[in-house]
């Protein structure tokens, strides 16, 4: 009678070449908002350019692209260039209003009308991190509102249910070392018409792709990703203007995401 090897209930194989390499697996948990974790983030000065120097847009093709739809996430997530335009206040929160983002400092009742549209994702001792950096308000609408992926409760059995793709994930990253490169951003939607993202002092305005044609935006680059079949079909961009290779500046930053 031969023994038999097991594979326990909280563990995952991964096969290099001939050998197998069995891990746990490692616990993802979404942690409280800091407004530190906000201030740390690069400059788009600084993220752009980390950016190319890895030939991120290869990544985003060739890695990136076939992971998110391979564990059917690219509803609920796509990828953001983590980077600030601004520093926040201690316990303000950049909140988006409509397509208008302004950092505010919600009282505790308010913070329940949020919910997040960026994280950006760690590794620690005992397991990973979602951290909560950027938020957007509610629709006011109950049953739209519970029924979102993004609700709190929603988000966190999807994030229990997703384990395997943030472990692989995590693997990808390490083994390019990009692991502070990118966060994560909420899908927008199918059919989402595009934007285009002004941002004046410590406020983002969204204008049409129409009414954006009056300024002269420059050159872009893109700044977040979305792996839909309706992204992919419209070719949609998400971007953020450079001259001659430098970022725009803080006093007229401009995102765009067209289709």
């Amino acid at each position: 009678m031969t023994d038999q090897a097991h594979t326990p209930a909280n563990s995952t194989t991964l096969n290099f070449s001939s050998h197998q390499i069995l891990l746990p697996i490692m616990a993802v948990a979404i942690s409280q908002y800091d407004t530190s974790a906000f201030n740390k983030l690069p400059g788009f000065e600084v993220a752009g350019p980390n950016y190319d120097e890895v030939d991120g847009r290869k990544i985003i093709a060739e890695v990136m692209t076939p992971l998110f739809r391979k564990h059917g996430v690219e509803k609920v997530l796509g990828l953001q260039l983590l980077h600030q335009h601004f520093q926040l206040r201690d316990g303000e929160h950049l909140v988006d209003f409509n397509g208008t983002s302004v950092p505010i400092a919600p009282h505790e009742t308010q913070l329940q009308s949020f919910t997040t549209s960026i994280w950006s994702f760690k590794k620690k001792e005992n397991g990973f991190q979602l951290q909560p950096l950027e938020f957007k308000l509610d629709s006011g609408d109950t049953k739209i509102d519970e029924a979102s992926p993004w609700n709190e409760a929603n988000f966190q059995q999807f994030v229990a249910s997703k384990q395997s793709f943030f472990e692989e994930y995590y693997r990808v990253v390490q083994e390019l070392g990009i692991e502070e490169l990118f966060g994560f951003a909420r899908y927008p939607g199918d059919g989402f018409p595009g934007r285009v993202e002004i941002s004046i002092g410590r406020t983002s305005i969204n204008l049409t792709p129409a009414q954006s044609s009056i300024y002269s935006i420059g050159e872009g680059r893109e700044a977040a990703w979305f792996f839909t079949d309706d992204f992919i079909k419209h070719g949609c961009k998400c971007l953020c203007p450079e001259y001659n290779g430098t970022h725009a500046g803080h006093n007229l930053h401009i995102y765009t995401v067209s289709g």
